[in-house]
């Protein structure tokens, strides 16, 4: 009724509600319109407050209030709504406030007693399974990320059912085998863009990039195959990160033990990523590397294929947290020892963190 009512004030420009209207207009010096708004408003609250108890002896209006009371806020609210149409004649942003007055006045439980009551019926449970598959769409979709809260989804209007063939390949390829990275990639991407692209390591979307969680984590501690949602404001288009060398092996590398010895005091190390053109939809990353004036670049898909390929020592038998808190600083002073030759020069790893450090690896 109060929708019905707002759209009927809100044609041919908010001419509004006659009653409503003369009210405004004329009160209070007009006493004869006084008496017929009363008389109307009168009638309609009785209406209202006969429709309201049968309901609630019905179990249909389970909130305790008097039916008076709110039939009395229902015309008063009425009153003010059909002001309003003449204002904002728009009945997209005048329904949301019906919604809110309904909920008030006739209460959650109803809605509740609805999905679940025997005033449910088929269409009502079509719409609350729908929200729960949702859910279980959210949930997956969300899977590959860490910071999985700041990811911006793409959303349809079917909502997320437009990822249900990646997700089933995806979850698929989790349950059955060791899950590949490129896998995990064109997954977060088709979650993120709807699309798909090469296969490759991260790739850039509107206002952020993808890429493993390793350029910002610890590489001892960081996950292998998670990826991490990074605002950037400059990123405008959709490219995918591919690795410069398809063969892992295939790169050019320097062997540990060819590795010259350090000689000196270490200088300090500063390393960023440096991103290249976009060429067909995919572009290559490389790490950078500048200590005492000499600067050294190794591909980033490769160093990331070397943190996911490394060898993890097997634990032999469970460690107390002591043991497991010693393991850790061994492997931390072994760490911080590690030496990479880049373009004839030795450059330490101790104090570096994140991309930098996991140069090592490739």
């Amino acid at each position: 009724m109060l929708v019905e009512r707002v759209r009927i004030a809100v044609e041919h420009g908010g001419r509004g509600c006659l009653l409503v209207n003369a009210a405004c207009e004329r009160l209070p010096e007009d006493a004869a319109t006084r008496r017929t708004v009363r008389d109307v408003q009168d009638a309609s609250r009785v209406a209202l407050a006969d429709v309201l108890r049968v309901a609630a002896e019905r179990g249909e209006n389970s909130t305790g209030r008097n039916p008076r009371s709110l039939a009395a806020f229902l015309v008063t609210f009425l009153s003010g709504l059909l002001v309003s149409s003449r204002i904002t004649p728009d009945v997209r942003a005048l329904e949301p406030l019906v919604e809110v007055a309904q909920a008030e006045a006739i209460g959650r439980e109803f809605a509740a007693h609805l999905l679940f009551g025997r005033r449910g019926g088929p269409v009502t449970m079509r719409l609350y399974n729908e929200w729960l598959h949702q859910m279980v769409l959210l949930r997956d979709a969300l899977l590959p990320f860490t910071n999985w809260r700041d990811v911006p989804l793409l959303v349809t209007p079917t909502g997320l059912r437009h990822i249900e063939p990646a997700r089933d390949g995806f979850l698929t390829e989790v349950l059955v085998r060791q899950i590949r990275h490129t896998s995990a990639v064109d997954f977060a991407r088709r979650v993120v863009t709807g699309t798909s692209g090469p296969a490759g390591y991260g790739f850039d979307h509107d206002g952020g990039t993808v890429l493993p969680a390793v350029l910002d984590t610890p590489p001892l501690t960081a996950p292998r195959y998670l990826l991490t949602w990074r605002p950037e404001p400059a990123v405008d288009e959709t490219a995918t990160y591919v690795a410069e060398a398809q063969d892992y092996y295939a790169a050019p590398r320097t062997l540990i033990e060819h590795l010259p010895p350090a000689t000196g005091t270490p200088g300090p190390v500063n390393g960023r990523i440096v991103t290249g053109p976009v060429v067909d939809g995919s572009r290559t990353a490389r790490i950078e590397v500048t200590h005492d004036g000499t600067t050294a670049h190794i591909d980033l898909g490769q160093a990331l294929r070397g943190h996911r390929d490394c060898r993890r020592r097997p634990n032999r038998r469970p460690l107390g947290r002591a043991a497991r808190t010693r393991a850790g600083v061994d492997a931390g002073r072994r760490c911080r020892k590690a030496w990479v030759d880049v373009t004839q020069s030795t450059v330490p790893t101790n104090g570096a963190s994140g991309a930098l450090a996991a140069g090592p690896y490739g």
